[in-house]
């Protein structure tokens, strides 16, 4: 899981899976199972959490909708507990209990170790007491990892109960992948390279499809010499100033052409910006093709071992600098509408006709490389590994076995007397 995922994942745990109570008065009465207050405020406060912890701010109708959500969430658990009861099915022996507090226990020291590990990364002299008051602020307490542990296991007594006939075949768990996974990337993807590259590959984002046009590629990149590398940082900013230039002078020209005045010197001025911008450009070209020729040795070297016969992942262990992606790994995604590659570099890399072509090689500011066209990369649906897939039918299990419980609630829930209290419930800046 990336960095900080397990934060989220945990808040909305606990606030999707409220704590149990039984108390006889309560914000949420379902039968003779009744909701404490403050057991109902705290899940209150985690749902709240997850929107103020990423900056979202709700206004007052979006709180009173996530407060009825949370009210809602308690009255099905209510129900739940009822039929559980009449089942015989609620009480929990002492070996049970025990199970439930060690479990319980060791998921709260992991959550502790990793938020304590993340809070210190930046604050290096955090306290233990500072962090444990941060964990118990946003909810995440010892007795709500008890609660959240005993809710589990009632919950796969209600799947043995009402949902023993429920399996997922292989194909099912395909259709549910598609519908609940690959349908959303691929509208947010499928027409638009720079968003998929952005998220997928640059901010490392989880995503389940792929565009179509992508090809797989590998690479040699030995860097420029430290002299060359100066020059060019030198030319690259004089480029940045010159394209300044020749964007003014076009506002320059736009603006009295608009305004029906005297273009000339404007058209002059403008031309001649585009030529400094030009030459420079011829500069810098002129500094890269020059490298190319210095690095003849080692470019011409490796030729020779391709040649020869050598893998051209060998050749990347004997000369790249490049370790973001190992050579037994596919290789970099590339695509003719990306915006992370240097252009020379991209269109190298376009240029090759078929897998296994290897370009010629091609500066760029990273150094000199030589590519490979590793691989076509299939289209659609990331493909997934038999553990991924295992996971991913349990999970489509699990959707069909919640749909049942859900189904079930709505038709119980008219056996019961059902009371709430929202009035008693507060959010943190209210």
């Amino acid at each position: 899981m990336k960095k900080r995922g397990w934060i989220w994942l945990l808040c909305g745990l606990l606030a999707v899976q409220p704590a149990l109570a039984a108390q006889t008065d309560g914000a949420v009465r379902v039968g003779e199972v009744a909701y404490d207050v403050q057991t109902v405020q705290n899940s209150l406060t985690a749902s709240y959490q997850i929107y103020t912890a990423s900056g979202v701010t709700l206004d007052t109708a979006q709180k009173q909708q996530l407060t009825d959500s949370v009210l809602e969430r308690f009255v099905g658990l209510g129900v739940l507990e009822n039929q559980l009861r009449k089942a015989g099915q609620a009480d929990i022996d002492e070996a049970a209990r025990q199970a439930l507090d060690e479990q319980a226990r060791q998921a709260y020291e992991e959550a502790w170790q990793q938020m304590a590990q993340a809070i210190r990364e930046g604050a290096p002299d955090a306290t233990d007491q500072q962090i444990s008051a941060f964990l118990t602020r946003m909810g995440y307490t010892l007795d709500a990892y008890r609660q959240e542990a005993e809710l589990a296991l009632k919950n796969q007594r209600l799947i043995a109960l009402y949902c023993g006939d429920i399996t997922v075949t292989d194909q099912d768990a395909q259709e549910y992948y598609e519908q609940q996974y690959v349908s959303v990337y691929r509208e947010r993807y499928e027409n638009n390279i720079p968003l998929f590259e952005q998220e997928g590959l640059q901010e490392g984002g989880q995503t389940y499809y792929i565009p179509q046009g992508y090809r797989r590629i590998k690479h040699i990149v030995v860097a420029l010499p430290e002299a060359t590398q100066t020059e060019l940082a030198a030319l690259q900013q004089e480029k940045t100033r010159l394209d300044q230039q020749v964007q003014q002078a076009y506002d320059e020209l736009a603006r009295q052409a608009a305004a029906d005045g005297q273009v000339d010197q404007a058209r002059q001025d403008y031309q001649q910006a585009q030529e400094a911008a030009e030459r420079m450009q011829r500069q810098i070209q002129e500094l890269l093709s020059a490298a190319v020729e210095a690095a003849q040795d080692w470019t011409g070297a490796v030729y020779q071992a391709l040649e020869a016969g050598e893998s051209f992942e060998s050749q990347m262990q004997l000369y790249s600098y490049d370790t973001a992606v190992a050579p037994e790994d596919e290789g970099y995604l590339l695509h003719a509408d990306s915006l992370l590659w240097d252009e020379a570099f991209l269109q190298a890399a376009l240029a090759l006709e078929k897998p296994g072509d290897v370009s010629r090689p091609v500066a760029t500011a990273a150094g000199i490389h030589i590519i490979l066209y590793a691989a076509d990369e299939p289209s659609g649906p990331l493909r997934l590994t038999d553990e991924q897939f295992a996971l991913l039918k349990q999970a489509a299990l699990t959707d069909r076995q919640t749909r049942r419980l859900e189904e079930l609630v709505s038709q119980w829930r008219g056996e019961y007397e059902i009371e709430t209290h929202p009035e008693w419930l507060t959010l943190d800046d209210e």
